[in-house]
């Protein structure tokens, strides 16, 4: 009988452990989403910032120099 209770909570804590490995990865895979997605949304930026003319960023307030600035989000008008 006790072999059989030890069993029993060696098992619960085989799934509480894999559990949490799960929501690990979880939350890994996530993290990871969300981090490709910012990089497409800043590549999608530099490429369209890239292909405006002088003119078009000069009336966006903007010249070349800017561009990596705004992209990484750090751009400051003064």
């Amino acid at each position: 009988m006790m072999k059989l209770f030890e069993s029993a909570r060696r098992q619960d804590r085989i799934e509480a452990a894999s559990g949490e490995l799960w929501r690990s990865v979880q939350n890994g895979l996530a993290r990871f989403a969300a981090w490709r997605a910012d990089r497409r949304q800043q590549s999608r930026l530099l490429r369209e910032l890239s292909e405006s003319t002088d003119r078009q960023l000069w009336d966006m307030g903007l010249s070349r120099a800017d561009i990596p600035a705004v992209v990484r989000g750090a751009y400051r008008r003064q």
